[in-house]
């Protein structure tokens, strides 16, 4: 038995819930796994003002947001906060550019995952053909982002003097 093990093991007899432990677990998982992706998309393929040009933890966080249907979405959406947070401070973004694009990360996967669930009907959905596929693809490939780069650029607009049709093309 490993220790990991034994510490779920401990904290099930001093009557944390199972679905507390569970909940812990996944919010782990995500919030290492969001910056894991993160840091390979940034390593992978970099365009020269610094933004990652192939963008995978907002993916990464809707799955697990809409396969783990006990995590709430404001705890999820707080993860993906963190992680963004966490992932872009590392290669040194300045802090005010790393809550925008931590802002914009949590509106995308947050619109993404329940807009999805509105659409299918539960959060925990199955894909069951070509039509689910589309209405995925639409719904967090191009409606979540889109809002989300939208708001990105007002807010860019007004604190930092971004011009905004430039920032949101």
């Amino acid at each position: 038995m490993t220790d990991i093990h034994r510490r779920g093991i401990a904290l099930l007899e001093q009557g944390h819930d199972e679905a507390e432990l569970e909940r812990g677990v996944v919010l782990a998982f995500l919030t290492a796994g969001y910056v894991a992706l993160a840091a390979a998309s940034i390593l992978s393929l970099q365009f020269e003002n610094g933004i990652a040009g192939l963008w995978l933890p907002n993916v990464f966080a809707i799955v697990i947001l809409l396969r783990n249907p006990a995590v709430p979405l404001p705890a999820g959406a707080t993860a993906v906060f963190v992680a963004s947070m966490t992932a872009n401070l590392v290669p040194g973004t300045g802090i005010e550019l790393c809550v925008l694009y931590s802002l914009s990360n949590m509106i995308s996967v947050t619109v993404g995952a329940a807009s999805i669930a509105m659409v299918c009907g539960e959060r925990k959905s199955a894909i069951s053909g070509a039509r689910d596929y589309a209405i995925i693809f639409a719904l967090a490939g191009v409606a979540a982002p889109t809002l989300a780069a939208a708001l990105f650029s007002a807010a860019a607009a007004e604190l930092l003097a971004w011009p905004l049709m430039q920032t949101f093309g």
